[in-house]
C-alpha cells in the first residue's frame, strides 16, 4: 500500500542570494534571510495547456501541459528588522537631518512667568491652542516662548538626534532573482512516524508587499511574504521546484541534504 502523509506547513525557510547584492553586503549563494516563525503557508501552481488543433471540427490532437510559475506565500508575526527589511523589498539607511523629524505634543504645559519650556527643540511653526479655544503660531524655534494665558496643548516637530534606521519602501533592495529551501515535517498516517520533507526553489522573485491592519480590535501585526518561482532547465525539462522526501527528521540528526544528490 502506497504511504499517505500529512503536514501543517514550512518552517526553517531560508532565501539565498543568485548574485552579489552590494547594499546588504553579502555573495552570491550566501543566506540573506531565515525564516521559523510560519504561520500560513502556501504554494500554487500556474499552468499553461496549449492544444495543437486542425482538420475537420478542429479537434485537438497534441496537448502540451507546461508549469508556468509557482506562486509562493507565508504569514509572519514575528520578524527581525532585516526580515521586515527583505519582506518590504526596500533599502534601508541612516537617518539624517530632515529624515529625522518627529511629531510631538505637548498637553497642559506649566506656565511659568507668562512662558512655557518645551520639552524638544522645535523645528519651524509651534502650534499653542489655549483652553479658552484661541490659537498661537510661534515661528522662532526657541523652546521657551511667551504665553498670556493657560495652555491646553503644544504641537510642533522636532529632529530625533539619535543614531536610527530608516526603511524606504518603494526603493526596491532585490532587483534579481533569489533561490529558496523550506523544510516540512511530514507525519506517516499508518506508522506516526514524522520525517522530514525539504522544497528547494532555484529561482524565485521576490514580491512581497506590506499587509496589515491597525487599531484597537485589530489582530497582532502579520507580514505577508509573497514570492513567484520561475522554471530553470532546458526545454524538455524544466521544473520550477524539487520536492525531497527524507526517511527520517534530519532535526533530530546531523544528516545533509547534499547526500541525497
Amino acid at each position: 500500500m502506497e504511504q499517505s502523509f500529512g503536514t501543517k506547513g514550512l518552517y526553517s525557510v531560508v532565501l539565498k542570494t543568485t548574485y552579489d547584492i552590494e547594499d546588504l553586503g553579502v555573495e552570491e549563494g550566501e543566506v540573506i534571510a531565515s525564516f521559523d516563525d510560519i504561520q500560513i503557508g502556501g504554494l500554487d501552481e500556474l499552468r499553461r495547456i496549449v492544444t495543437a488543433r486542425g482538420g475537420y471540427g478542429n479537434p485537438g490532437w497534441v496537448t502540451w501541459d507546461i508549469t508556468k510559475e509557482l506562486n509562493l506565500n507565508f504569514s509572519q508575526g514575528t520578524f527581525s528588522k532585516k526580515q521586515l527589511q527583505i519582506l518590504l523589498n526596500s533599502k534601508n539607511g541612516k537617518i539624517e537631518n530632515e529624515e529625522g523629524l518627529i511629531i510631538t505634543k505637548e498637553e497642559k504645559p506649566s506656565v511659568v512667568n507668562g512662558k512655557i519650556n518645551l520639552t524638544e527643540q522645535p523645528v519651524g511653526k509651534v502650534f499653542i491652542y489655549f483652553e479658552d479655544g484661541s490659537k498661537q503660531v510661534d515661528i522662532s524655534k526657541q523652546k521657551e516662548i511667551e504665553v498670556d494665558k493657560k495652555v491646553e496643548l503644544v504641537r510642533y516637530e522636532y529632529i530625533y538626534s539619535k543614531p536610527s534606521e530608516i526603511i524606504s519602501v518603494g526603493d526596491r533592495l532585490i532587483k534579481g532573482y533569489l533561490s529558496l529551501e523550506g523544510r516540512m515535517r511530514l507525519k506517516d498516517d499508518e506508522t506516526g512516524h514524522t520525517i522530514t520533507g525539504i522544497i528547494k526553489i532555484p529561482k524565485l522573485k521576490l514580491m512581497s508587499g506590506l499587509s496589515m491592519r491597525l487599531g484597537r480590535n485589530s489582530i497582532p501585526f502579520v507580514a505577508d511574504f509573497t514570492a513567484v518561482a520561475y522554471p530553470v532547465g532546458g526545454r524538455g525539462a524544466q521544473k520550477v521546484c524539487d520536492f525531497y522526501i527524507l526517511p527520517e527528521d534530519i532535526d533530530n540528526n546531523d544528516i545533509m541534504i547534499e547526500s541525497l544528490r
